[in-house]
């Protein structure tokens, strides 16, 4: 009688040691959800060549621009990157855009003017505290290759580059074969063979740092 009573338990401890192990499930290995992330907007050219110099995004400035006849005053992005994209198609600009980077406080400015050609423009870059010139890049229309195109060299542009904004005569002259053309306080080199480009683009950068001096 016993072993019948025991050979009844052995069973039963059996079939509920065997539901028990059919009732555990095996760990489901966890597959990691990719993280989406917004692609960039792909910005126009003249944008995106904008963005490059500045080496930020669109996002990173507070936005401004300077009329003609008076001082700066705050505006929003679009319509100082519409007077921006009208300045780097050759088209004449009533305002100077401004462009502030909120983080550093450097100070992008961009002029305009005429070359020999067509419409020449400028993009100034000031340090932080807006009185001296980091780097300057010059963009034309329609100037010609081997001539007023040059300006675009950076044996041109790296010219502009440290000098201190100062009361006085013109931050930058003109030196063209060795023949002083405009009076400055530091004398630039004009492209070779483009003579009236080069005076053109170092008049455009006089005239807005009187700007912001």
């Amino acid at each position: 009688m016993y072993t019948i009573v025991r050979n009844a338990l052995l069973l039963i401890v059996s079939i509920l040691f065997l539901n028990c192990r059919e009732n555990v499930k095996e760990p489901q290995p966890v597959t990691p959800v990719p993280k989406t992330v917004a692609p960039s907007p792909k910005l126009p050219g003249d944008l995106a060549a904008f963005a490059g110099f500045a080496d930020a995004s669109l996002e990173a400035f507070s936005y401004g621009l300077i009329p003609r006849d008076s001082s700066m005053q705050p505006c929003d992005p679009e319509k100082a990157l519409k007077v921006y994209r009208a300045i780097t198609q050759g088209k004449p600009a009533t305002a100077i855009p401004v462009f502030d980077l909120k983080t550093g406080g450097d100070r992008i400015l961009v002029s305009s003017g005429r070359g020999f050609v067509g419409g020449i423009w400028a993009l100034i870059r000031l340090d932080s505290t807006h009185s001296r010139v980091k780097e300057i890049q010059f963009g034309h229309k329609a100037e010609s290759d081997g001539y007023g195109a040059g300006i675009t060299r950076k044996s041109f542009e790296t010219q502009f580059a440290g000098q201190a904004l100062a009361p006085g005569k013109p931050v930058f002259g003109l030196r063209q074969t060795n023949k002083e053309l405009q009076q400055g306080q530091k004398m630039v080199d004009g492209v070779s063979g483009a003579t009236i480009t080069s005076a053109a683009a170092v008049a455009i950068v006089n005239e807005t740092l009187s700007r912001v001096r």
